[in-house]
């Protein structure tokens, strides 16, 4: 059994990690740091609420989970490693790349572990693709698109995403799960193509991006956006032999943001009229794997450093095609 410390009770410590970490079965959740003492100890009486960062590195700790906004998670994350402890970040892993690669030096000179919480390859709807293309039903894969669109018209300044100076905005926020999620499906693009935006009024950060994976037989598009009040598929996939089409997101968060417990088995139940639509010689739905964000805390080194930097450099050479708005390669 690990002893871990959470840090952070926002929208990602209260929603995600807490009751995840609760429902894991090597995990016990010992130590919070927030500042909403009475909020926690209503939810979790038996934890720990502290209020310096220091009190997370006692001996008794065995992981630490940075579950601050961006801009903090470089510096926490250190004070984590240097301690000797394990640590999650939330993605993603840091505001610049330059700290994610001295990071993960950290954390191989003081042999911990350290993963970024990519907790989306562990939605139902992912999970079922990811096999659907294993079988080999949908042929060769030609044009694989995934959106995560939203309908948030009016500026949120309580939403410290929506404020920030670093690392703030949809980019951020959404693009690392959905770059991950492809990273992990095809492998390294040959290049890549990015439009971010802001297209609300009065929008401080980007609340939209378009990105494009170029491969040698295969295109990927990838976007978001805070204005889409029919929100569409969230997965298109075509391939030689038929697509495969998905509406509807993951229910975990949803469920989670509304009190359901982490152990609930119907956390990641996908609703029937939800499921995907296989089309190739036959017309089917295709059931929705159960989504499990337990499946990431029961070993947090399959979500690996390596792949966390590398979806943050795929994200730099993005920002770098936004600015210069031309194509830039990867390999």
């Amino acid at each position: 059994m690990k002893n871990v410390a959470l840090i952070g009770f926002g929208l990602a410590g209260r929603t995600f990690h807490a009751p995840i970490i609760q429902a894991t079965n090597n995990l016990k959740l010992a130590k919070i740091l927030s500042s909403r003492s009475e909020e926690i100890k209503e939810i979790y009486p038996e934890v720990e609420v502290i209020s310096e960062f220091n009190e997370a590195l006692t001996k008794d700790i065995d992981l630490v989970v940075i579950a601050t906004p961006n801009e903090f998670h470089y510096e926490q994350a250190k004070k984590a490693i240097l301690a000797d402890k394990d640590v999650v970040i939330d993605k993603p892993m840091t505001p610049k790349l330059s700290e994610a690669y001295e990071l993960v030096e950290l954390a191989k000179q003081n042999n911990v572990t350290l993963s970024v919480f990519h907790n989306r390859r562990f939605d139902g709807d992912f999970m079922t693709i990811k096999n659907l293309i294993s079988t080999g039903e949908l042929g060769r894969i030609s044009n694989f698109e995934s959106n995560f669109n939203r309908f948030r018209p009016e500026i949120d300044n309580s939403n410290w995403r929506e404020t920030t100076s670093v690392a703030g905005g949809v980019f951020f926020d959404l693009g690392p799960h959905l770059i991950d999620q492809a990273l992990d499906l095809f492998g390294p693009p040959l290049k890549v193509f990015a439009d971010i935006a802001h297209l609300r009024d009065e929008a401080q950060n980007d609340d939209y991006f378009h990105i494009i994976f170029q491969y040698e037989k295969l295109r990927i598009h990838l976007n978001a956006s805070a204005l889409c009040k029919s929100v569409g598929e969230r997965f298109v996939i075509h391939g030689t032999k038929g697509s495969f089409t998905k509406f509807g997101l993951d229910p975990q968060e949803k469920n989670l943001k509304h009190g359901m417990s982490g152990n609930a088995k119907e956390l990641g139940r996908d609703n029937d009229e939800n499921f995907g639509v296989l089309m190739t010689d036959n017309t089917k739905k295709i059931p929705t794997i159960d989504g499990d964000y337990k499946l990431y805390y029961e070993d947090i080194s399959q979500v690996t450093a390596a792949e966390a930097v590398f979806v943050m450099e795929i994200m730099e050479m993005c920002l770098k095609s936004h600015q210069e708005q031309k194509w830039v390669s990867v390999i």
